[in-house]
């Protein structure tokens, strides 16, 4: 893994909150690239660390303890997509009428990011 670098893309684009992953995390995540209606956003926060055992059950993911975290998990009925790396910060996304439950993604700048989808979440 050295020299590889896993950052996903997190980005508003329309009335959609897209995720690209890179080829690597495509392969890692054993998922492609994701979108979600800004509608069904239920809430947004930023943390400092990646709670694993929020995570639940491991349901075709890659897991390197402490390194990455990286595809689809379950916990009492709530499926969650994550999408992690070591030294980032996470921005933890919930959902309604999606694929995922819950969204875990550490990204580059997730302050800004979370501040810009607050303004799409229901009053």
């Amino acid at each position: 893994m050295v020299g590889i670098r896993f950052v996903a893309e997190v980005f508003i684009q329309g009335n959609q909150l897209k995720v690209a992953l890179s080829f690597w995390e495509h392969i890692g995540a054993f998922s492609g690239n994701l979108s979600f209606s800004l509608e069904n956003l239920v809430s947004v926060k930023t943390t400092e660390k990646l709670d694993l055992n929020s995570l639940g059950l491991r349901v075709g993911a890659t897991g390197l303890p402490g390194i990455a975290v990286l595809g689809h998990f379950r916990k009492k009925g709530t499926r969650i997509f994550c999408n992690w790396t070591k030294g980032q910060k996470i921005l933890c996304v919930e959902l309604r009428n999606s694929k995922f439950d819950r969204l875990e993604l550490g990204c580059t700048n997730p302050e800004a990011l979370e501040e810009e989808l607050a303004n799409y979440l229901p009053v």
